[in-house]
């Protein structure tokens, strides 16, 4: 269906009648000519994620056009009705299907800029903490403030890490101030992008293959391995109904051991900030030992932070 498609027209009272069928208000024109006639539109999708943002855009876009009275028929359709991804679906359609759901190839480049509050457990942190309240602020490659608060059984934790262009520091309340690689914040976009990056692999379809159907959560899922020289052996678990990656299992470098281990990943409820899909809950182990859980209770993704959010402080 295009874009945009005149349907026909009312008999009843001549309105022109429109679809508009769309994965995010970013894909509405900022200007649409309906002639100057009353128009119906009828906002169609396939996906139950679309954010009341991006309704509200689409809203705004539509009224900005000038003189259109419209009806939004919301006709998303749930997982359970309507599978993304078909049974007989080839592997490549599986990895266009897994791309587009997550909000396209460029979708982890959002993660570039923005705000962020998670709650984290487990080998993430050092001993004796238990669950830990995390807020960053971050604009690649040059800036990243993480503020850390949480319990443990020497007391109240309260960290502060700042990296800037001109170094790094950390802080706590009633000690001094010390310098810290500034490392971390030498990269493009948020480590959270890689926990669900896909895109790699449109360009490794000859190395993948579909291992088994199964079921996660007791939703149909399919078992994709892939095999590279340079990427290594790795499986991607993919929930039919939505679309979308709900784990993955690798041999690699522990992060906190630095040993070889099998790192899998369990992840949860996504939901949708500007198209791209973001994990609100994810959880990773080292051969079968808990290694993180988060849970994501703020985000929002920004064009750019000034640079007094990243002041060295005093």
């Amino acid at each position: 269906m295009p874009l945009l498609e005149h349907i026909g027209t009312d008999f009843d009272d001549a309105r022109e009648l429109y679809v508009i069928d769309i994965a995010s208000a970013d894909n509405l024109p900022d200007v649409i000519n309906f002639a100057g006639r009353f128009a119906v539109v009828l906002l169609v999708w396939n996906s139950s994620e679309i954010s009341a943002s991006t309704i509200s855009k689409l809203v705004r876009k539509l009224i900005g056009a000038g003189g259109v009275y419209f009806w939004c028929v919301l006709a998303a359709q749930t997982h359970a009705d309507s599978p993304t991804i078909d049974d007989n679906a080839t592997v490549a359609e599986i990895v266009e299907t897994l791309i587009k759901r997550h909000g396209g190839k460029n979708a982890p480049d959002r993660w570039g800029c923005g705000t962020i509050k998670f709650t984290t457990t487990a080998g993430i942190l050092p001993p004796g903490i238990g669950t830990a309240t995390v807020t960053e602020s971050f604009a690649f490659p040059n800036f990243f403030k993480r503020s850390i608060v949480a319990d443990s059984t020497y007391g109240e934790i309260d960290l502060t890490f700042i990296i800037n262009k001109d170094g790094g520091w950390m802080t706590s309340p009633g000690k001094p101030t010390m310098e810290i690689p500034r490392a971390f914040a030498d990269r493009e976009r948020h480590t959270f992008a890689d926990i669900c990056a896909v895109a790699h692999l449109r360009d490794n379809i000859e190395n993948l293959t579909i291992v088994k159907k199964l079921d996660i959560d007791s939703k149909p899922a399919i078992q994709l391995r892939l095999e590279s020289e340079d990427l290594g052996t790795g499986d991607y678990f993919v929930d039919l109904q939505s679309g979308l990656l709900v784990g993955t299992s690798k041999q690699t470098l522990d992060p906190i051991t630095g040993t070889q281990a099998i790192i899998s990943t369990r992840l949860g409820m996504y939901k949708y900030f500007e198209g791209v899909a973001v994990l609100m809950a994810f959880s990773a182990t080292s051969d079968g030992k808990k290694m993180l859980d988060v849970t994501i209770a703020k985000l929002e993704f920004k064009d750019s932070l000034p640079d007094s959010s990243f002041t060295k402080p005093e």
